[in-house]
């Protein structure tokens, strides 16, 4: 950038211009402060009798927008770039989300993270509207006792924000309440000012998640 500059004359600047208290070890290349102080200092100095050109200043000007284009612009590409490697570290992973309700959208709910106590034969979701009223019943088959992920996909239920319950059914016929975290898996993301991870169709904020879990069961 230092040999584009145009219109210096060699002896013709003041020394103690560019002085400094504290010098700093000499680069090959300037910065655009130190491209605006050549400017300035070019217009003090130049001989009136044969001033710069208007083209050539013209030229000198421009390069000091694009030095400060690209200095913005390589801010923002570090900014987005680090934003993008995090959000894409949750690809593929099981997130629990800071709620206790269902997110349908698209006949797509999401899954739920179980944890059973013991063996059961049966289990089964309900879908609770706002009034109170099930709305859709998802009925799952027998199941070992631990943690289990349920994936909630080919809902009838139309889109909207539900309340659920689970419950289950041993062997013996003993029902009981299942414990069920409400999660998804992470399918994508959008990066920028106001980044989200995508959960099938679902968009959620980082903030909302809670838990993370690598793979998916």
């Amino acid at each position: 950038m230092a040999n584009d500059v145009k219109g210096i004359q060699a002896g013709s600047l003041d020394p103690s211009l560019f002085e400094a208290s504290n010098p700093e070890p000499k680069t090959q290349e300037i910065g655009k402060d130190q491209f605006l102080k050549l400017l300035v200092a070019q217009l003090k100095n130049q001989d009136p009798l044969d001033p710069q050109k208007g083209d050539e200043f013209a030229v000198n000007l421009a390069q000091f927008s694009q030095v400060e284009q690209l200095v913005e612009l390589n801010k923002k590409l570090g900014g987005d770039t680090q934003n993008s490697a995090s959000l894409a570290s949750y690809l593929g992973n099981e997130v629990i989300l800071d709620t206790d309700k269902i997110t349908v959208s698209n006949n797509d709910g999401g899954i739920l993270r179980v944890n059973l106590p013991t063996d059961i034969s049966s289990m089964q979701i309900d879908l609770i509207d706002e009034s109170g009223s099930v709305v859709e019943t998802v009925n799952l088959g027998e199941s070992s006792a631990g943690t289990q992920t349920v994936i909630l996909n080919g809902l009838d239920t139309s889109s909207g924000t539900y309340d659920f319950k689970v419950t289950a059914k041993t062997e013996s016929g003993t029902e009981f309440d299942v414990d069920a975290k409400v999660g998804g898996i992470v399918t994508g993301f959008i990066p920028g000012p106001d980044q989200v991870l995508l959960l099938g169709n679902r968009e959620v904020k980082v903030s909302d998640i809670r838990e993370v879990y690598k793979g998916t069961s």
